[in-house]
């Protein structure tokens, strides 16, 4: 039974669309235009099963796979974040469609309409963020405009071709645009981006990207029905409410809503109106319909009590990040249907249900949807005022304790659940995560020490052969083109892991032990091109224990203590030379772990060595059956996982040794088949996930031994046959950073305070 507020909105949209004259057609009315299809592209808040199936592959958990959610309706999860049915599904009942299925589930009949919708996906492409170095986007390929792209892909290559090729097919369907934006800005804010900050820089180019989706996109391929919502009362919203609290009152408005939040989203919902308005006018046979999520949400939370989230495990708000709905410890409230707020984030199926009864009937969206006109005009008050004249004020953050001691909890609990509330909540952690990390007073590591082989190598090989080997292809381009604009040392065309961690840290990056000059207060890379799996002599003959050149005297005594130790990759160059025998690597993992200052090491295993373009030329087969489906040589992928099973054992039972000595696995191999098997998930070319960028365009894989990248006769195609772009490293150093593949995650070690 709905509570006596909702209730009372439910009658006010009742009468006004009584006024109005709009019937909504579940309601017994038949609409006074129809839609042959819905067509549906956005994020968690429309994304109807897309997410559990592009991430099935890489995330083991999901929240949205495990009840409660779903219970209402559907009586199972669906993949939807909502406890039933979200707005899309209540505006294709009323006009007697099926529900949209998700586009990724190739079982469906999409004659009807397909839904391209994903969790966590934003408006701006994955490459913007790239090119103005954020780096707190997950690395999942899914904007706005991948979606379109594939929405493009259905229409022609489907079995929708047919129906595509009739004139009036998209003329005659309806296309649901978001929301988009509220992504774009959280991972914005967890770049530590002020609100001031995103509204002169960021918002208008969120906007441009959903309007000129909108136009040069869609309106173009012949759309002439489309509703673009704006975004939701983000300050409003559980979780913003617990990772932004506030000491002071006068950070919250009368309603209890973050005040510089919602501003945010005012002035997104202003800009976007605006855009509206233009496409309208230069469009005028095209009904383009500007919906209202953030009057609505803000006229059900009249009461302190409807801030709180149905599902979650305690707190003022009932959201705990280490809790989250869908995993033990988190349940759902008896009667969802009296709630607003779901699980944090996201809204109750009786929530969105009357949020699209005023979209449909235009209490919420002027043109409303039932009875689109083009020529309607929307009320001056839906976008709550006219654009700022200037941005407001910067986002005053959380103070320092509480963003640790949120940190800290989160530390405490196993990866795999941290993984999940990461998924749930669209990455929020990153929110205390990165603003520690660029708060240099607060750095959670004092340096980074590395070691490791060519993947980690940040120039010392070319340093130590300088003098035997007059000819070193790291010191050639195309090598580190792509960020340092020339060649570093580095084996690859830009940034290694380590230089992404080191900055996601607030550190600057890690220099090699051989440089001359450097300062090695805030670490030093020991690791060399083609090393073997190194033993403790070679740590302490590199003055770790007396501390490098640049660590004055009188640094404090648990300089060490506060010091990330990243050891590896190791093993690999072992079975390149013997194809056998990890006892190296656990012998060495084992003695750095005894040092007692030492207390927070992170251990990579290997890569899938039989993905790699020098094994698969190397080691080519005339038989299909050494291969797997993707390519790869079957038997020494199957070397790298038992490498690292016998790894991670071991670093299980040290960490029962040493049960104050933090040990991170972290994984190669998995992101890299993540990265074969959904290489358009990531960004990357599905065409050549095997072949080297660089090379001197020979055989399958781009790889020869005698015209390597960096010689003469190399050219670049897709990097160099044994290691990673920037672009993948960039990729598996977030997975890291973040989970899931790293047990447990670095931001864990970050706040580590004792056992595991």
């Amino acid at each position: 039974m709905r509570s006596f507020t909702v209730a009372a909105v439910l009658l006010l949209l009742l009468a006004s669309s009584l006024l109005d004259g709009a019937d909504a057609g579940y309601y017994g009315t038949k609409p006074s235009s129809s839609f042959t299809a819905i067509f549906s592209f956005g994020n968690s808040y429309a994304d109807t099963g897309n997410f559990v199936r592009l991430a099935a592959p890489i995330i083991p958990v999901i929240p949205f796979n495990n009840p409660p959610y779903g219970e209402t309706f559907f009586h199972k999860p669906t993949g939807r974040a909502s406890n039933g049915r979200i707005i899309l599904d209540f505006i294709a009942e009323a006009f007697h469609l099926p529900l949209v299925p998700p586009s990724l589930d190739t079982k469906q009949n999409f004659s009807k309409g397909a839904n391209f919708a994903v969790v966590g996906a934003t408006a701006l492409d994955l490459a913007y963020f790239m090119e103005h170095n954020i780096t707190s986007v997950p690395p999942f390929n899914s904007s706005f405009s991948v979606q379109i792209g594939w929405f493009e892909q259905l229409i022609k290559t489907s079995s929708l071709a047919k129906e595509y090729k009739a004139d009036d097919y998209l003329s005659k369907s309806l296309f649901v645009m978001g929301e988009f934006g509220g992504n774009d800005y959280v991972f914005l804010l967890a770049a530590n981006k002020t609100v001031d900050q995103i509204i002169r820089t960021y918002v208008p180019a969120v906007v441009k990207a959903i309007s000129g989706g909108v136009e040069v996109r869609l309106i173009k391929l012949g759309a002439k029905r489309i509703v673009v919502p704006g975004n939701l009362p983000t300050g409003c919203i559980p979780i913003m409410l617990t990772l932004y609290a506030s000491p002071s009152k006068k950070d919250y408005d009368r309603n209890g809503c973050l005040v510089k939040l919602n501003g945010l989203a005012r002035y997104h919902n202003a800009l976007l109106w605006r855009e509206v308005r233009a496409l309208r006018t230069k469009y005028p046979d095209t009904m383009i319909a500007y919906a209202d999520y953030f009057k609505p949400v803000v006229k059900f939370l009249q009461k302190p009590t409807k801030f709180v989230a149905c599902c979650g495990a305690g707190g003022k708000y009932n959201y705990n990040i280490t809790a989250a709905c869908g995993f033990p410890g988190a349940t759902a409230c008896k009667d969802p249907s009296r709630a607003v707020n779901w699980d944090g984030i996201h809204l109750t199926e009786a929530a969105y249900e009357d949020i699209a009864d005023g979209w449909l009937r235009g209490t919420f969206a002027k043109p409303s949807i039932l009875l689109g006109d083009p020529h309607h005009l929307i009320d001056s008050d839906l976008v709550h005022g006219p654009i700022p004249a200037a941005p407001s004020p910067p986002l005053q953050q959380q103070h320092s304790s509480s963003r640790w001691a949120a940190q800290q909890q989160h530390s405490e609990h196993a990866p795999m659940k941290i993984l999940a509330v990461a998924v749930l909540v669209l990455v929020p952690w990153l929110l205390p995560g990165a603003h520690a990390a660029n708060h240099s007073h607060k750095r959670p590591f004092a340096s980074i020490f590395s070691f490791g082989d060519s993947y980690a190598d940040t120039g010392n090989f070319v340093s130590l052969a300088a003098q035997l080997i007059p000819l070193i292809p790291f010191n050639n381009l195309p090598y580190g083109e792509t960020f340092f604009g020339y060649p570093t040392g580095r084996a690859s065309n830009g940034r290694l892991i380590l230089d992404f961690i080191a900055d996601a840290l607030g550190l600057p990056f890690v220099p090699p032990s051989t440089a001359k000059g450097q300062d090695f207060s805030k670490g030093a890379n020991f690791a060399v091109v083609g090393a073997t799996a190194l033993d403790l002599a070679y740590f302490q003959q590199q003055n770790i224990t007396s501390r490098p050149a640049g660590v004055v005297r009188g640094a404090p005594a648990d300089y060490l203590g506060k010091s990330l130790f990243f050891m590896g990759e190791f093993g690999g160059s072992d079975y390149v030379f013997l194809l056998a025998a990890n006892k190296t690597v656990s012998r060495y993992t084992s003695a750095a772990s005894l040092a007692s200052s030492i207390v927070r090491i992170v251990v990579p295993g290997i890569l899938p060595s039989g993905c790699t373009p020098i094994m698969l030329t190397l080691y080519a087969s005339p038989n299909k059956e050494d291969y797997d489906r993707y390519g790869c040589l079957t038997k020494y992928d199957g070397l790298s996982r038992y490498h690292d099973d016998h790894l991670r054992s071991q670093i299980q039972a040290l960490r029962n040794k040493h049960p104050y000595t933090n040990i991170a696995f972290a994984e190669y191999n998995r992101p890299v088949l993540a990265f074969m098997h959904r290489p358009d998930t990531f960004g990357f070319d599905g065409r050549s996930t095997l072949q080297a960028c660089c090379g001197a365009g020979a055989g399958d894989y781009n790889y020869n031994p005698i015209a390597a990248c960096g010689f003469p006769g190399a050219t670049v195609v897709n990097w160099d046959g044994i290691h990673l772009t920037e672009a993948a490293y960039s990729d598996i150093a977030w997975a890291w950073l973040h989970g899931p593949f790293a047990e447990p995650p670095i931001w864990a070690l970050a706040s580590y305070r004792g056992c595991v």
